[in-house]
């Protein structure tokens, strides 16, 4: 793989070969960072200085000089970058690096949440939606799960699915009158509740107890009917025996006035019986049988008629009168006979009715709360479960600590290379030294864990040049140590540090090469 730079920063022109492990030695100042960028800038195709404005690339090019190249170039192709435009561009299969592979970047400077979420993608512990059909496997609401994953993100899905969990619970509540517990929910049914009846059942109840309380109503307003017209009747019964004593007594005066009025009738009828002789044609009057001759004035007997006639037709009224009375009497004494007979029961059939036909409501209102209660219910516990699992800690967690063992076996085989002390991200990503957490490491220590996992992220990307500047803060175990790991990992790595003279440089041979810098140049 060979470099070769132009007037960036503190280089003018050098050219070089990187090898297997390349150590590239020089004063402070020399410009060893100079070359890590541009190496860097070339073979990530970024800015090699995190939040560098664009603007600003300008500086990154030589004072003096227009533009500045750097460029990273083996046998199947080239990978260059041009300032001050900041652009770069490849030829063929390029040399490629990730910026954390590149030094450019580094998990271990970012804040949690950055981290994190970093972390996540670097091992690819955000859960596929296969990971999640597994997890909720029996769920009937798995697509609809996974489509509001999709849509709106792991959080956020989190949140609704709780929310409308939240809405259920309301509900049971409202059906059940309680407070809802998963443990009570679980075994509520309503006091009155039976197993025994199905709702079509309980319905078909329902509807033969409202029929039967509609007819015993039915039956009910005719009794009270029929006993109040009785009671109007028997009401009348002392008036209607007075009216039928004087009744007949008045039948009995008018039954004497007919009487005196025929015989006055008869009389006058026999005194004005005449006949006609046929012979003389002479009045003729018939008296006891005997015939003579009519001498005397004859009587008038039409009003006499008229008397007979008006007896009789009040005798006859009178008579009439009575009759109705007595039937009316009759009918009154038939009333309050009925009347003492009649018991007290007339609603109980009734009452009864009405009582089964709430008894059966009440029940297929219970059983529709069982079941409407466990449908909510089972809304809620589904809902449980997921929001369980899309919880950071859930199959997230779940899906990032299996990722974080498999890489922590990688960094456990370079720590081992190195014979350095373990390096180990914890279940949240937070990175530590035998234990220990990377804030309170010394500066050698957080030298060593950001090698070890940049090293690590090498390997699992398939980067091919490894950078790292500023190894001079190792001690010269350490620097070993690096320089075993960087052979171990099977990754090309590039190795930049500090020495006061060139005779310090260590003597590296094979496909192992070691420079010196001086004021920008190179020499081996």
């Amino acid at each position: 793989m060979q470099v070769s730079i132009n007037n960036f920063r503190g280089v003018e022109n050098t050219e070089f070969e990187l090898g297997n492990v390349t150590i590239i030695g020089g004063d402070n100042g020399a410009g060893k960072t100079s070359i890590a960028q541009a190496i860097a800038a070339a073979i990530t195709g970024e800015s090699p200085i995190s939040d560098l404005k664009k603007t600003d690339f300008k500086h990154l090019v030589k004072l003096g000089a227009e533009t500045a190249n750097a460029e990273v170039s083996n046998e199947a192709g080239k990978a260059v970058m041009v300032y001050p435009d900041g652009k770069g561009y490849t030829q063929g299969k390029s040399p490629r690096s990730s910026v954390y592979s590149a030094g450019i970047i580094s998990p271990l400077d970012m804040k949690k949440t950055d981290a994190a979420e970093c972390w996540i993608t670097l091992l690819e512990a955000e859960p596929t939606p296969d990971d999640l059909k597994v997890a909720l496997s029996g769920n009937k609401h798995v697509e609809e799960v996974l489509q509001l994953v999709k849509t709106r993100g792991w959080d956020v899905a989190e949140k609704v699915i709780k929310e409308d969990g939240a809405k259920h619970k309301g509900r049971w509540e409202k059906i059940t009158n309680e407070r809802y517990g998963t443990a009570k929910a679980e075994s509520w049914k309503p006091a009155n509740f039976e197993f025994t009846f199905s709702k079509s059942e309980l319905a078909a109840k329902v509807e033969a107890a409202k029929i039967a309380y509609e007819e015993s109503l039915k039956v009910t307003a005719i009794a009270d009917d029929h006993k109040k017209q009785l009671q109007e009747q028997a009401a009348k019964l002392e008036e209607l025996k007075a009216k039928v004593s004087a009744g007949l007594e008045k039948e009995v005066v008018l039954a004497a006035s007919r009487n005196k009025a025929l015989k006055a009738y008869q009389e006058a009828q026999n005194s004005a019986n005449t006949l006609e002789c046929p012979c003389c044609k002479k009045s003729l009057k018939l008296h006891n049988g005997i015939l003579s001759e009519d001498v005397g004035e004859k009587t008038d007997i039409t009003p006499i008629k008229a008397d007979y006639d008006n007896a009789t037709r009040a005798h006859n009224d009178i008579i009439k009168e009575n009759s109705d009375l007595r039937a009316s009497l009759s009918g009154a004494e038939s009333a309050a006979k009925k009347l003492s007979e009649i018991t007290e029961n007339t609603g109980v059939s009734t009452e009864k009715a009405q009582s089964e036909y709430a008894e059966t409501r009440e029940k297929l209102a219970a059983f529709n709360a069982f079941h409407e209660a466990q449908a909510e219910n089972a809304e809620v516990m589904w809902r449980i479960e997921v929001a369980r699992i899309l919880a950071p800690d859930g199959l997230r967690k779940t899906k990032a600590e299996e990722k974080i063992a498999d890489f922590n076996s990688g960094l456990s085989n370079i720590s081992e290379a190195a014979k350095w002390k373990q390096v180990k991200p914890d279940s949240d990503f937070a990175a530590t030294y035998d234990s220990r957490p990377f804030a309170i490491l010394s500066e050698s220590e957080q030298y060593r864990v950001r090698a070890t996992i940049q090293m690590a992220i090498a390997m699992r990307d398939g980067s091919d040049l490894l950078i790292f500047d500023r190894a001079d803060l190792l001690t010269k175990q350490g620097r070993n140590g690096l320089f075993h790991a960087c052979r171990s990992c099977g990754v090309k790595s590039l190795i930049l540090m500090s020495y006061s003279n060139k005779e310090e440089m260590p003597n590296l041979s094979g496909e192992n090469f070691s420079y010196w810098l001086e004021e920008g140049v190179l020499c081996e």
